[in-house]
C-alpha cells in the first residue's frame, strides 16, 4: 500500500487522521481498495459519553501498523468473496472501504452502518499499537459482507440490532475464524455455552452458529479455515429472499435435504453439546464438532443435576428455563445400578426435545442416544460396567413446559423372539451342527434396554454352550440379533431347549427351540428397499430404517451354507417426471432396480469370499427416491428362477418398510408370485405400511414375517404371519390369513381391542391362531345369535388365552339381551349332553378354580395354563 500525508481525512474529537494507506487488489476480476486513515501524532483527546469522561488516544505507532490493517482487510475480502460470491458493501463508494484508526470506547472495532457513499469501519488504535487487531479486522469485514446482502436482508439487520446479535455478531465471529489458518486454530478454543438461556438471546461467540455450518455446509475440509462456511452464506441469501433473518424453519430442511426440521436440528445441537467428546464422528456426525482448534471447547452443557446412583430412584420436577434452551441431568452409575431407566414425563400436550444418552468416556469411547420430540419418553440403557455417564437432556422450542425427570435402576427381562417352540430352528446333524439366527429383546417392562454388548450374553442348548459367529452380533431396532453355532450333541439328539442369559443371572428359555436335523439348501435373494422413506429415523439415535435393514441383512447373509445360492439387490425408482409416485402422481416412475451381487452358487471354496462381498455390498446401499415393492419382488423372483435352475427351494428376504408408491404394485404381481412357488420372508422396519403389506406378502407365499420395531409404538398389526403358520401344526386348525395380517374395521372400541390383543400376543412370544369378528349380531334368542369357535390343542401348547370383546357393555340386571355370555366346552365333553362351562360370568363349583378369568364390562379374558389336548369349543351370545 502507498502511505503519505492525506488531505480530507476524518476528524475525531478534534484530531485529524492526516495519513492514509491505500491498498488496491483484484477480487473476482474487479479492482477493490481499502484505505486506512490514521495519525502518528501522539496526542490525546477528551470525550464524555453517558456521563463518563474518557481520555482517548487515536494514534498508532507506525505506518507498518496501518499497512498490516490494510493487508488483513484484503485477506478477508478475498476469502469472503471466494466463499460467498459477494463483495464487501461498497455501494457508491468507488469500490473502496474506508478504515479509520481511533480509540474505541467499549469496542475494538465498529462496522458503521453503510449507505450509498458512506462505507467506513473503525478499528481500535490502542489494540493495534499493542500488536493485535487481526480477529477484529476480519470480524468487522464480515459485517460489511453482511451489509452487501441488501436485497432485503440488510434492511432487516439494521433496525433489529442488537436483538438479532446471535446471528449478526455470531456470524461475524465465524467470518473472523474462516480467513487465517493460525487464527482458526485458536478462534473458538475454550468457548463455553449457557444452555439455560435461549439461543436466540446469544451474541458474540455463539457456538450454535459453528454447529450450524459444520452440519449443513459442504465446502472445504476441517483443516481449512473456511470449512463449510457456505451454510452461513446460504443463511444470508435466504434472509435476502424472505426479508427476514429468522428463516431456520425453512433453511434447515432445505440445506439438510429434508433430513432435519428446525426442531430436530436443535434437538441434535443440545445432544452434541454433551456428547461431542465421546461420539463417533463417522457414524454419529450430528453429535460432534469438527473444528480443528488447538484448544478444546469448554463446557457446552452445564448440568442442572449431577448425581451418583447405586440403586433406587431419583426424580426431578422442573421446567424448561427459556425458549430454545435446555437442562441436563447426569447420572454416574455405581455398583448396584447395572441398568438405568430414564424417563421424562411432560405436561399434557408438551412439545419437549428429549435426549437420552449413555457414554463410555474412556478409550475407545462411545455414545448411545435415543431422542424424541413430544411430551414423554422412556428408555433403558446398560449402566454400571458398560457406560459411566448417562444423561437426560430436556429442551424447549417456542414454548416452555413443566416436566419431571425420573431415573430408576432396574432389573430387565429377556424375551426370546426366534427360534421358538412353535418355530424351531433346524441346526443340522448333532455331530456336525450348523448356525442359526437368534433374535431376542431385553426390556425393563416398559422400554427396551439399549447398548448391551456381545460379552453381556451367553447362550446354551440344554446346558451346553452355544458360540456366537464372530461379527454377527447386532442391535437391530429394539432387538438383538446374532448368528449362533450350536454345540455338538450325541447322535440321535432331536429337540433341545434354547436359553439366552444376560450377565450370568437373567435368562429366558425356549423349550424345544432347536431341532438337530439338517435343513437342506436354499436359493436366497436379499432384496433391499432403497427408497427415500427408508432414510427415516423413527426414533432419533436408534438408526434409520435402512441402517437397521442393512444390519439385519448382514446377519441373514452369515447364515448361508455351501450348496446355497445367493443374490443381493436393492430397488428404488427415479422421480421422473417430478412427483410421479403415488398417490399424487401416476405411479409410473422409471424403475431403479440394482443387482449388487448376481446370483452366485456357494461352494466350500468361495463361501467366505462371497459372504464378504455380500456384506460389503449391503453396507454400501443408500436410500434414494420412490418405492416399487412389486418391481423389487418381481426382479428377485425372476433372478432366482432363471436358468440354470436347481431343486433348491427359492426364498426372497424382503427388507422394507412396505410403503409402496410405484407401479407395479404388489397386488399387480401377487398372482404370478404365488404361482411361482417362491417364498418371500419379510422383515418390516418402522411403523407398518397401510394394510400391513409386509405381513400380507409373507402370508401369501408361506413366508415368515419379522416386524422389527424402530419406534416406541410399532405397527398396527404386529402378530407375525410366521407364528400363525407355524402354530397350525400345533392346533390343527385352518387359518384365515386376513385375521393374521390385517386389522379390519370394527365399530366402537373393538378395532382398538383387536389391535391391542395382537400387540400383547406378540409381546408374550405367543401365536394368535384364531380370530373371529362379528357385526350386526342379533339378540341371544334369535337365529344366528350364538357365535362358536373351535380349536384343536396338542401337547406343545403351554398356555391358552381367549379374549371376547363387545361394543356394548355387559350390563347385568338390565334386559337379557344386554348380558354378554361366554362359555367353554373342554376336550372330551359332548356339546349335546354336557353343560358348557360359563366364564362370563363364572359359576362357582362349575368353572374350574385354576382358570384365570378376568371379566370387565366390555371384555372377558380366559387364561388356561397347560390346556388339555383335544378339541376346545368357545361360544358367545
Amino acid at each position: 500500500g502507498i502511505h503519505a500525508a492525506c488531505a480530507g481525512g476524518p476528524v475525531i474529537d478534534g484530531i485529524t487522521l492526516d495519513e492514509c494507506i491505500t491498498r488496491s487488489f483484484l477480487v473476482g476480476g474487479v479492482n477493490k481498495t481499502v484505505r486506512v486513515w490514521y495519525t502518528k501524532n501522539a496526542v490525546t483527546a477528551n470525550r464524555t459519553e453517558d456521563g463518563v469522561d474518557y481520555t482517548l488516544e487515536h494514534w498508532i505507532s507506525s505506518d507498518a501498523q496501518a499497512q498490516q490493517v490494510a493487508a488483513w482487510f484484503e485477506d478477508a475480502w478475498q476469502r469472503y468473496f471466494a466463499d460467498s460470491g459477494h463483495h464487501l458493501y461498497d455501494n457508491g463508494c468507488g469500490n473502496t472501504i474506508n478504515v479509520q484508526m481511533e480509540d474505541g470506547i467499549g469496542w475494538s472495532g465498529i462496522a458503521y452502518w453503510g449507505s450509498s457513499g458512506n462505507c467506513r469501519i473503525g478499528i481500535d488504535s490502542p489494540m493495534v499499537r499493542g500488536g493485535g487487531g487481526q480477529w477484529t479486522v476480519y470480524h468487522e469485514a464480515q459485517h460489511y459482507l453482511q451489509y452487501s446482502f441488501d436485497n432485503g436482508c440488510y434492511g432487516y439487520l439494521k433496525p433489529n440490532y442488537p436483538d438479532d446479535a446471535e446471528f449478526v455478531e455470531g456470524y461475524a465471529d465465524l467470518g473472523a475464524d474462516s480467513v487465517d489458518v493460525a487464527l482458526d486454530a485458536m478462534g473458538y478454543g475454550g468457548i463455553t455455552y449457557d444452555p439455560s438461556t435461549s439461543m436466540y438471546e446469544k451474541s458474540y461467540g455463539n457456538i450454535f452458529n459453528k454447529y450450524f455450518i459444520e452440519q449443513l455446509g459442504t465446502i472445504g475440509t476441517p483443516a481449512d479455515p473456511w470449512h463449510r462456511m457456505d451454510a452461513l452464506y446460504a443463511h444470508y441469501n435466504e434472509c435476502d429472499n424472505q426479508d427476514d433473518l429468522y428463516v431456520l424453519n425453512t433453511l434447515i430442511p432445505s440445506l439438510s435435504g429434508g433430513k432435519w426440521s428446525e426442531r430436530a436440528f436443535f434437538l441434535n445441537f443440545f445432544a452434541a453439546n454433551w456428547a461431542k467428546d465421546w461420539a463417533d464422528p463417522v457414524t454419529q456426525p450430528e453429535l460432534v464438532y469438527t473444528d480443528d482448534d488447538g484448544n478444546a471447547y469448554g463446557n457446552l452443557a452445564t448440568l442442572s443435576q449431577n448425581i451418583n446412583m447405586g440403586g433406587g430412584t431419583q426424580s426431578f420436577p422442573d421446567s424448561t428455563p427459556d425458549d430454545w434452551a435446555a437442562r441436563y441431568y447426569q447420572v454416574t452409575p455405581q455398583a448396584g445400578c447395572p441398568y438405568l431407566q430414564m424417563e421424562v414425563d411432560g405436561a399434557s400436550g408438551a412439545q419437549l426435545g428429549i435426549n437420552f444418552m449413555a457414554a463410555k468416556t474412556s478409550a475407545p469411547s462411545k455414545v448411545l442416544r435415543s431422542a424424541k420430540i413430544g411430551e414423554d419418553f422412556v428408555r433403558t440403557f446398560a449402566a454400571n460396567g458398560v457406560h459411566n455417564r448417562l444423561v437426560t437432556a430436556v429442551n424447549s422450542f417456542t414454548t416452555n413446559y413443566n416436566y419431571t425427570v425420573n431415573f430408576r435402576c432396574v432389573t430387565p427381562t429377556i424375551n426370546i423372539l426366534e427360534p421358538r417352540q412353535v418355530k424351531f430352528a433346524l441346526v443340522g446333524d448333532p455331530t456336525s451342527p450348523i448356525a442359526f439366527l437368534a433374535r431376542w429383546s431385553v426390556s425393563d417392562g416398559s422400554s427396551p434396554v439399549r447398548g448391551l454388548l456381545e460379552d453381556d450374553f451367553t447362550f446354551d442348548a440344554e446346558g451346553d454352550a452355544i458360540s456366537v459367529v464372530p461379527g454377527t452380533f447386532q442391535e437391530v431396532g429394539n432387538e438383538y440379533w446374532a448368528v449362533l453355532l450350536p454345540p455338538v450333541k450325541a447322535a440321535g439328539t432331536t429337540f433341545v431347549d434354547f436359553r439366552v442369559t444376560l450377565n450370568g443371572s437373567i435368562s429366558d428359555t425356549e423349550t424345544d427351540a432347536l431341532l438337530y436335523v439338517a435343513p437342506g439348501n436354499s436359493d436366497i435373494a436379499l432384496s433391499f428397499d432403497a427408497s427415500g422413506s427408508m432414510n427415516t429415523e423413527d426414533v432419533i439415535g436408534e438408526g434409520s430404517r435402512l441402517t437397521n435393514a442393512k444390519r439385519a441383512g448382514q446377519v441373514v447373509a452369515d447364515l448361508l451354507r455351501s450348496g446355497d445360492r445367493l443374490l443381493v439387490q436393492d430397488w428404488s425408482a427415479f422421480d421422473n417426471p417430478p412427483g410421479c409416485g403415488l398417490p399424487g402422481g401416476s405411479g409410473n416412475c422409471p424403475l431403479d432396480v440394482r443387482t449388487l451381487l448376481p446370483r452366485t452358487d456357494l461352494t466350500a471354496g468361495n463361501l467366505s469370499a462371497v459372504i464378504g462381498i455380500a456384506r460389503t455390498q449391503i453396507n454400501n446401499i443408500t436410500a434414494r427416491l420412490w418405492t416399487p415393492v412389486g418391481a423389487g419382488i418381481e426382479a428377485a423372483k425372476n433372478a432366482l428362477l432363471a436358468n440354470p435352475t436347481n431343486t433348491n427351494p427359492k426364498h426372497i428376504f424382503l427388507l422394507s418398510d412396505g410403503e409402496e408408491n410405484v407401479k407395479p404394485l404388489y397386488a399387480d404381481i401377487r398372482a404370478g408370485l404365488i404361482d411361482s412357488g417362491v417364498v418371500v420372508n419379510t422383515i418390516a422396519f418402522g411403523p407398518e405400511a397401510p394394510g400391513s403389506l409386509m405381513a400380507q406378502i409373507a402370508a401369501d407365499t408361506g413366508g415368515i414375517y419379522r416386524p422389527v420395531a424402530t419406534s416406541g409404538s410399532g405397527s398396527g398389526v404386529m402378530a407375525a404371519a410366521t407364528d400363525a403358520t407355524a402354530a397350525v401344526a400345533a392346533v390343527n386348525m385352518p387359518m384365515d390369513a386376513a385375521a393374521v395380517t390385517a386389522a379390519s374395521y370394527l365399530p366402537g372400541q373393538l378395532g382398538l381391542a383387536n389391535v391391542y390383543d395382537y400387540f400383547d400376543t406378540e409381546a408374550q412370544g405367543a401365536a394368535r391362531v384364531i380370530n373371529g369378528s362379528y357385526t350386526n349380531v342379533p339378540a341371544f334368542d334369535q337365529t344366528g345369535s350364538q357365535k362358536v369357535l373351535e380349536v384343536n390343542m396338542d401337547k406343545s401348547v403351554n398356555q391358552l388365552r381367549l379374549v371376547v370383546a363387545g361394543k356394548q357393555p355387559d350390563d347385568e340386571g338390565c334386559t337379557v339381551s344386554d348380558i354378554r355370555k361366554v362359555d367353554v366346552l373342554m376336550p372330551g365333553m359332548d356339546p349335546q349332553k354336557d353343560r358348557w362351562i360359563p366364564i362370563s360370568p363364572p359359576l362357582k363349583g362349575v368353572t374350574p378354580a385354576d382358570w384365570d378369568i378376568r371379566n370387565n364390562r366390555f371384555d372377558d379374558v380366559l387364561v388356561v395354563n397347560n390346556p388339555a389336548e383335544g378339541l376346545w369349543r368357545f361360544r358367545t351370545y
